[in-house]
């Protein structure tokens, strides 16, 4: 797998990228939401990084939130659980509230595998926002990319469940509409 050497992750970066994909609420307004429903919020960055973003987090809700995280490398900050390797074949942790991805799937490869364990590590009620880069706008695969990925997103996009959640897929294209670049992947769990 290759590993990306932009590791800088902030909390304004990742709602820069959801801001960029047509999500209209920050990570921040997704965890409020959580914690009035469930008084503590368990987030999981998967290619977290240097931990930034999950750091932001700890400083803003202290103990109402848990940040895990998952890498190849070890973060430069102190978060509550880190998991170190690749997706594929750590231990992901369990019960998440919110598992959010953004610049790293695409280097995972097995894109199904990835979704798949995603969707099983959500809590009742948990969602995934998974930012998933496809091809780049002259529709050249990006990381590990396959042609089976693309039509797995996709395919699952328009069945709209996988496990025991609700899915929806929203795909950026190239500006002439040629290739897909990307696919935002939302999973829901049921309760």
């Amino acid at each position: 797998m290759e590993y990306s050497k932009d590791r800088s992750n902030t909390l304004e970066l990742y709602n820069t990228f959801l801001s960029n994909v047509g999500e209209k609420k920050t990570l921040q307004q997704l965890i409020d939401s959580i914690i009035k429903r469930k008084g503590k919020a368990v987030v999981l960055d998967l290619g977290c990084g240097n931990a930034g973003a999950l750091n932001d987090l700890k400083k803003l809700y202290g103990a109402r939130v848990s940040v895990k995280g998952i890498d190849l490398e070890k973060p430069e900050f102190n978060i509550d659980e880190f998991v170190q390797g690749n997706f594929l074949e750590a231990k992901l942790p369990q019960k998440n509230d919110l598992v959010f991805s953004f610049r790293a799937l695409h280097e995972s490869g097995e894109i199904e595998k990835m979704v798949s364990r995603t969707e099983q590590s959500l809590a009742p009620l948990g969602k995934a926002l998974l930012v998933i880069r496809i091809a780049d706008d002259k529709g050249i695969f990006e990381g590990q990319i396959t042609e089976q990925d693309m039509e797995f997103l996709v395919k699952i996009s328009r069945k709209k469940s996988i496990g025991n959640s609700k899915a929806s897929g929203k795909a950026a294209g190239s500006p002439e509409g040629e290739h897909i670049t990307g696919i935002v992947l939302v999973l829901e769990r049921k309760a």
